[in-house]
């Protein structure tokens, strides 16, 4: 128990707070010194253990010198070049179809001599019913009959006409000479008038039959031509109905491939319908779209190979044979088409592959490439080594990988022509020399930089 006397005054208290904070204060800071000399310590060790940061890492190529070949990657599907559509030129029912006409069917010709000059024949593969046109071509047969009858008629006729026109005209002169002997007579009063008179009528009718039978020969000649005219279109309407019977049978026109069939035995068809098509294999063609930048380049010429875009598998013998006259203003490219070699039923690619071309578009003489990657700011970073500084564990451990120590040096070459993935490099950087393709925007003028090794290429981005 504190008695008044014992009770801390307020100075005394005062005193008493201050010495206590000036205790604590000296315990934190001889606590701090000591803390922070062991951190430091820790970290004169680590340095000592880790050495200095490594260079930047990155990867190179050695600049090679040469021509470059400009290829150009294009895509296009196989097409015919033309698709043969069969039609019928005649309104008829189909009466017969080859079993063997059906897609993918092959269509040859029927082997000739070697030294027939005729054109291939092939086989009938398609037969319309007849039957109407053979009704009419006999109706057509019996008109002709009709005609000769007729025409014949006429002929016997026209030579019994004359042969009394003959008979008229010589009883026309005998009467003529008789009434000569009769007028004599009538002057000498042998005979009357009247006898003269009658005479002269008998060569008044004599006239008047060779006048009649004139207009019957008339008659029967102006009737010939028009005999004559309707038995030739008669002529001509049978020569019609026997060229429909040829065309009655379908033969394919050309060599190749069915790829459609349309009818079958029973069907009417009217003249036109299509039947079947076909193409020729040797006629297969591939479309590129080149870009516009290359028209002037792109000849009949210029090589490029094919492969199938699916498979991977080779289209030999590919060659351009057409380019379009003109550039697509939208899109601009222009067409390039391609000729695939085959013969009639096999052709060098199916129609309907997509076809991936690879076009060999311009040579470029004496440069080197470089990837466009390789350039910041249009310029390149060419490596030289130097003695890398130090002994630490990581140095030891990059050069076991393999990596190399250089420094950059900045060079802005003399391009020749930008591509799209390369630049073709005229002057300004010498074969043999290594540059920079990776990590540029941390790459600066004599830089000191880690080349990658194969084991850390990856790391290098």
């Amino acid at each position: 128990t504190l008695t008044p006397m014992d009770e801390p005054t307020p100075t005394n208290k005062t005193r008493r707070i201050v010495v206590l904070s000036v205790v604590l204060g000296l315990l934190f800071l001889a606590g701090g010194q000591k803390l922070f000399g062991s951190l430091a310590a820790q970290k004169k060790d680590s340095e000592k253990k880790s050495g200095a940061r490594l260079p930047e890492l990155v990867r190179t190529e050695i600049a090679a010198a040469g021509d470059h070949v400009e290829r150009v990657v294009a895509y296009g599907r196989a097409r015919p070049r033309r698709i043969t559509t069969v039609a019928s030129e005649l309104g008829a029912r189909v009466a017969w179809v080859e079993p063997g006409l059906e897609i993918g069917a092959s269509l040859v010709s029927k082997p000739a001599s070697p030294a027939s000059q005729t054109p291939p024949m092939f086989s009938v593969v398609v037969r319309l019913d007849t039957a109407d046109l053979d009704d009419r071509l006999l109706k057509i047969d019996e008109d002709l009959a009709v005609f000769d009858r007729q025409l014949e008629q006429l002929k016997t006729t026209r030579k019994s006409i004359a042969d009394q026109l003959r008979v008229a005209t010589a009883e026309k002169g005998t009467a003529e000479r008789e009434l000569v002997r009769i007028s004599d007579l009538v002057k000498t009063g042998k005979l009357t008038k009247s006898e003269e008179d009658r005479q002269r009528l008998v060569v008044q009718a004599r006239e008047r039959a060779i006048v009649q039978l004139q207009g019957a020969i008339s008659d029967n000649d102006s009737n010939r031509p028009v005999l004559e005219a309707r038995r030739s279109a008669r002529a001509h309407d049978k020569k019609q109905v026997e060229r429909d019977q040829g065309r009655a049978e379908i033969r394919p026109p050309h060599a190749g491939l069915v790829i459609e069939r349309l009818v079958a035995v029973g069907d009417r068809v009217a003249p036109g319908a299509p039947l079947f098509r076909i193409i020729r294999g040797d006629h297969v063609e591939v479309v590129l779209q080149l870009p516009a930048r290359l028209y002037t380049v792109i000849t009949t010429a210029t090589p490029l190979s094919l492969t199938d875009a699916d498979t991977g598998a080779a289209i030999p013998d590919a060659k351009i044979v057409r380019i379009a006259p003109r550039i697509d203003e939208t899109q601009r490219t222009f067409e390039v088409f391609v000729s695939v070699p085959g013969t009639a039923t096999k052709p060098g690619v199916a129609p309907g592959t997509t076809v991936r071309a690879v076009v060999d578009a311009r040579v470029t003489r004496n440069v080197i490439a470089v990837p466009r990657a390789a350039f910041l700011q249009s310029a390149l970073y060419v490596v030289k080594p130097y003695e890398v500084e130090g002994d630490s564990e990581e140095v030891r451990d990059a050069l076991a990988k393999g990596e190399r120590f250089v420094r950059a040096e900045r060079r802005i070459p003399e391009v020749k022509r930008w591509l799209l993935d390369v630049a073709l490099i005229e002057s300004g950087l010498v074969a043999g020399e290594e540059y920079v393709t990776s990590n540029l925007e941390a790459v600066a003028k004599d830089s000191r930089l880690r080349v990658a090794s194969p084991e850390t290429k990856a790391d290098a981005e």
